[in-house]
């Protein structure tokens, strides 16, 4: 699998806070521009469809989802398609479709990257 539980005693504490010190009324912005995250056992996600346009597509070199993306190709011995797309699209909040055409990219670009493939 991708992730690796790890017991809750070995979890390290810590907390973040935000001082929100007032309100700024602005326009709804019809564009998707951060995911924003709830908690891990967040079930509903994002509805992406109601925004005219997806703008965290835009974000394909991103280092952590580039990595995941080979590992689990590497970890399968299987291109990232069908099920395992959607199934990694829950857990990195991107569409399977760009996850499919990311890993044709990655795919591309390790093997140009290997000896003897000067072009």
């Amino acid at each position: 699998g991708v992730l690796i539980p790890v017991p809750e005693e070995e979890t390290p504490g810590h907390m973040t806070w935000t001082c929100v010190l007032g309100n700024t009324s602005v326009e709804d912005d019809p564009v998707l521009r951060v995911i924003p995250y709830f908690a891990d056992d967040d079930r509903e996600g994002i509805d992406i469809s109601l925004y005219d346009e997806d703008a965290t597509q835009e974000e394909d070199d991103h280092p952590v989802h580039d990595g995941v993306i080979r590992e689990v190709s590497k970890a399968t011995g299987r291109p990232i398609t069908g099920a395992l797309a959607k199934l990694l699209s829950g857990k990195l909040r991107k569409s399977a479709h760009y996850l499919r055409e990311r890993h044709k990219k990655l795919r591309e670009e390790d093997e140009q990257a290997l000896p003897g493939n000067d072009a």
